[in-house]
């Protein structure tokens, strides 16, 4: 049988073994499904759900729906607010008036709202240095602090800065008495309102 005949007949078998392996294989093909609708959305949860902030102070608020068989969806959201203001992405920043206040995300689909609570602490209306009254020694020295006082009462940390009449006073309010007995004042001022609050110390004569 001559050469050409053979290679003729092998290229024939490898055709036809081509085809069908590609029909096998139109016929394994799945189709693709389209995905399954959407599960409505029973509620928009809103965190934080509670939060105290002072003055201008920011936070930012995050919002997402939660179905009736209790999974966590992601959801277009409208933010209002009923005192101070609301990005569209939820960046809250607080008035400058204390009170009570709430941040609102409201689904762009549907008639269903989260709402977060926002309490206002309001500005500060004092800053009290403590002692209010010291004697020391001369070279001898007194620890100074100082703290703020809200309209409600409520007692708050501040940034503060020192300063002194006679003597020395540190950052950190560590007073230290010069040696000439008197009478003298430690000052500290408040950084964001100015605030400030005045001690007496008394330098003795006795060293």
């Amino acid at each position: 049988m001559p050469f050409s005949f053979k290679l003729s007949v092998r290229l024939a078998l490898m055709k036809a073994s081509f085809v069908l392996a590609l029909a096998a294989l139109a016929a394994c093909e799945v189709p693709m499904r389209a995905d399954p609708p959407s599960t409505p959305v029973v509620q928009i949860v809103t965190v934080p759900e509670t939060i105290s902030l002072d003055p201008l102070q920011t936070r930012q608020f995050v919002a997402f729906g939660r179905t009736e068989a209790g999974d966590s969806v992601a959801v277009p959201v409208r933010w209002t607010a009923s005192g101070g203001t609301v990005t569209p992405g939820g960046l809250y920043t607080a008035d400058t008036l204390a009170g009570d206040f709430q941040v609102t995300a409201s689904e762009l689909s549907a008639p269903i709202v989260g709402i977060s609570n926002v309490k206002n602490r309001g500005p500060l209306s004092q800053v009290i240095l403590v002692p209010e009254t010291v004697t020391v020694a001369p070279g001898g020295s007194q620890q100074f602090s100082a703290y703020g006082l809200r309209r409600s009462g409520d007692s708050v940390a501040v940034t503060v800065s020192y300063a002194s009449t006679g003597g020395s006073i540190t950052a950190a309010g560590l007073f230290t008495a010069g040696s000439t007995a008197g009478s003298y004042r430690v000052t500290v001022t408040e950084s964001s309102r100015g605030l400030v609050d005045t001690s007496t110390v008394t330098v003795t004569g006795i060293v």
